[in-house]
């Protein structure tokens, strides 16, 4: 029999300092409407925020990378940090549960270091709005099938020895 569909709702997210850190790999799309060319940017280290500014991931490019006129995709690679208050967590997990619902997320990535020293000085701390688009199909299903093994003896006999 197959399994309903998820409710949609992330029940929850360990962010304790013993979790192990998760990875991220982003391709960004980035549109420079200006008439100047930032070239060679260098390595870029930014702060992933969500839209109302709680950061939860550091990541950097993968390679030193420029921003010529017009269109260009970028790589970054990094990890979600999220931080212990309330508020970070709250973030994450809306964000987090928005892409497995596949909806679109909005985010208010920074800049928060530029290899080169002229467009660090112009660059740092900049909020650059982006959407994080939702995982296709609408609803991400990560489990196909779950199933729970008993051993009823085993069970028992372990409740038993509990004080």
């Amino acid at each position: 029999l197959p399994l309903p569909p998820p409710p949609g709702s992330v029940a929850g997210v360990d962010c304790s300092a013993d979790s192990r850190p998760l990875s991220v790999q982003l391709e960004v799309a980035i549109h420079n409407p200006s008439s100047f060319a930032f070239l060679p940017l260098g390595s870029v280290e930014m702060l992933i925020q969500s839209a109302d500014l709680q950061p939860f991931a550091r990541c950097t490019t993968v390679a030193p990378i420029g921003l010529p006129h017009g269109n260009s995709t970028i790589m970054l690679t990094g990890t979600i940090n999220v931080g212990q208050s309330d508020a970070n967590r709250r973030a994450f997990s809306g964000a987090l549960e928005k892409l497995l619902a596949g909806k679109p997320t909005p985010l208010e990535p920074s800049f928060a270091r530029v290899s080169t020293a002229l467009y660090d000085s112009a660059l740092g701390g900049l909020t650059v709005p982006a959407d994080l688009p939702g995982l296709p199909g609408g609803g991400a299903r990560i489990f196909n099938r779950v199933s729970l093994l008993l051993d009823p003896a085993a069970n028992i006999f372990e409740l038993a020895g509990r004080p």
